[in-house]
């Protein structure tokens, strides 16, 4: 018998042994179509892909390409100079130290403020404004710390208003006696030795 294709083959095998009557066998070695074999595919890609094949197999290599800008520093044209990157330095440094901050944090939260990937690429119109966020950081965390000086006056004035009104004195009394005695328009106008005279005046005032 002439076949030309497996399946007819395999198909008169089968019809020939069921009008027998016979068990039909499974070919041991069923014929195969001849497959002759593919030289390998290389298909390129633009850069980005290429593509590699034999037979059955494909192969997809994909190569990712990143391209890296990196701006120019114009000192002093555009962006700030060197001495202004320096300050900055020295005001980050100040602001790690009161803080206990690392320097990487504070670099990052002042780069996020001024909207730029690196500090040296502050413009240097803007250089104002990145020396007042960190001396703002840096008074949020500084605590104000009264002078002897200031104390004073604040202890000279709360005495002499609680005692004058404890003691129902007139403020025509006060005003005159700065304004006469010590030539002045005011206790805000008083000095530290001025406001001593007053509280004394107030001490030794009694109602008649």
């Amino acid at each position: 018998m002439s076949v030309k294709d497996p399946e007819e083959y395999l198909e008169a095998l089968i019809r020939k042994h069921a009008a027998e009557g016979n068990i039909i066998p499974f070919p041991k070695n069923p014929l195969k179509r001849a497959v002759a074999p593919s030289a390998p595919v290389v298909v390129n890609g633009d850069g980005n892909a290429a593509v590699y094949g034999s037979n059955n197999h494909i192969s997809i290599n994909v190569v990712r390409t990143t391209r890296r800008v990196v701006a120019e520093v114009k000192p002093g044209t555009v962006h700030i100079t060197d001495r202004q990157a320096a300050l900055l330095k020295d005001l980050v440094s100040v602001v790690c130290k009161a803080s206990g901050k690392s320097h990487q944090f504070v670099w990052n939260q002042l780069l996020r403020h001024m909207v730029v990937p690196q500090y040296r690429l502050i413009p240097e119109a803007a250089y104002p404004d990145a020396v007042a966020y960190l001396e703002k950081w840096l008074a949020r965390l500084t605590p104000v710390v009264e002078d002897d000086e200031q104390a004073k006056r604040r202890r000279h004035l709360a005495y002499i208003k609680i005692n004058q009104k404890k003691k129902r004195m007139a403020d025509s009394l006060i005003a005159k006696f700065v304004q006469e005695v010590l030539g002045k328009t005011g206790l805000s106008d008083c000095s530290n030795r001025d406001l001593e005279f007053v509280r004394g005046l107030v001490k030794t005032w009694s109602p008649k």
